[in-house]
């Protein structure tokens, strides 16, 4: 890796160090911030499953703002170019999750500013399938949960035939009783799901830089779930 980047302000200490400890994590280490979860799940999906071909793509975003991954591809161009020169780290957001998250929202966003903490490029759901399909190079379906119990038990056999499940769910629904439809959406990748006792799940997920663990009532879940990502093998 040479000292070429467009990113004056993302120092090559820095992306490296960034870059080692995602693949350490096997992908885990990957952060954002404010709006930017969708694409962030998909680059956690891309570090977990071919953490060579990231390690190649991350430093082809940070030399040349340009690079292909699978059937993805970006170009640079103005935009872009001008994104980075501005591009400054925040907290964890830094480094590899920088680069890599606002190139791809931001090229995909193209009649948006990309700007920290607000809702400029958000990414929304059509979106997400799309970029996930050519970027995993997998088929793909999205869903929403209107059969329940089925839709549950195929997201657990798909987790079990290593396919990928992202959701988006509705935050508060998912904090306390009665907040079922407040519009507060956020994108997760699910790693697992265990049925319990009582009408519960058990999620294992990946969100924020780590893998956390939740006990939900299918009720919540039900309420709080709405849309289902799939990538599968194809």
């Amino acid at each position: 890796m040479n000292s070429k980047t467009i990113f004056k302000n993302i120092l090559k200490q820095e992306f490296i160090k960034s870059l080692i400890s995602v693949v350490n994590s096997k992908g885990r280490a990957i952060f954002q911030s404010k709006n930017t979860c969708g694409i962030a799940a998909l680059v956690y999906l891309v570090a977990m499953n071919d953490i060579a071909q990231f390690v190649k793509f991350s430093i082809e975003l940070y030399q040349y703002g340009e690079g292909e991954f699978n059937h993805y591809k970006i170009t640079k161009d103005r935009r872009i170019d001008e994104w980075a020169n501005s591009a400054k780290s925040k907290g964890d957001f830094n480094g590899v999750s920088l680069v890599m998250i606002g190139i791809l929202r931001f090229n995909e966003n193209t009649k948006l500013n990309f700007r920290l903490g607000t809702m400029d490029g958000m990414t929304w759901p059509l979106e997400i399938r799309k970029i996930g399909r050519s970027l995993l190079n997998q088929k793909s379906s999205m869903f929403f949960d209107l059969f329940l119990v089925f839709r549950l038990s195929k997201i657990a056999d798909i987790l079990k035939e290593s396919g990928s499940i992202i959701i988006l769910y509705r935050t508060s629904s998912w904090k306390k009783e009665g907040r079922f439809f407040k519009y507060s959406w956020h994108y997760i990748v699910v790693k697992n799901i265990i049925f319990l006792p009582k009408f519960k799940v058990q999620i294992t997920y990946w969100d924020y830089g780590t893998e956390k663990v939740k006990n939900i009532s299918i009720l919540h879940y039900f309420f709080g779930v709405v849309k289902v990502f799939a990538f599968q093998r194809k």
